[in-house]
C-alpha cells in the first residue's frame, strides 16, 4: 500500500535527489497498526525506478483511553465542577 508519493501534489516535497554517504530520515503517518516497509524510491528520467533506502517497521496497538471515553470523563468532571460552584454559590445578602 503506497502511503505517499511524489507524483501526489500533496507530497510533492519527496523529491530528492541520490546523494552517496547521505542519511535519510523516515517521517512516520498515522497508519494502520501492524507490520510495514517504507521504502525511498527514487524515479530516473529514464523511468528506471531504483531504492534508495528501505526500513522495516512494525506499528503497535495505540494504548489509552478512547477518545470519546475521555470527551466522556471530561465533560462529566465539568458538569460536577459547574454544579458545585452554583451551590457552593452562596448569593448576594441583602
Amino acid at each position: 500500500q503506497e502511503v505517499g508519493s511524489y507524483e501526489n501534489q500533496e507530497q510533492n516535497f519527496l523529491l530528492i535527489k541520490e546523494y552517496a554517504g547521505h542519511e535519510y530520515s523516515f517521517d512516520s503517518q498515522m497508519v494502520p497498526p501492524g507490520s510495514w516497509t517504507y521504502r525511498v524510491l527514487c524515479r530516473f528520467r529514464s523511468g528506471e525506478i531504483a531504492v534508495v533506502d528501505q526500513k522495516d517497521v512494525v506499528v503497535p496497538e495505540l494504548s489509552g483511553m478512547d477518545q470519546s471515553q475521555a470527551a466522556a470523563i471530561f465533560l462529566s468532571i465539568l458538569f460536577v465542577s459547574s454544579v458545585g460552584s452554583y451551590l457552593a454559590d452562596t448569593g448576594p445578602t441583602l
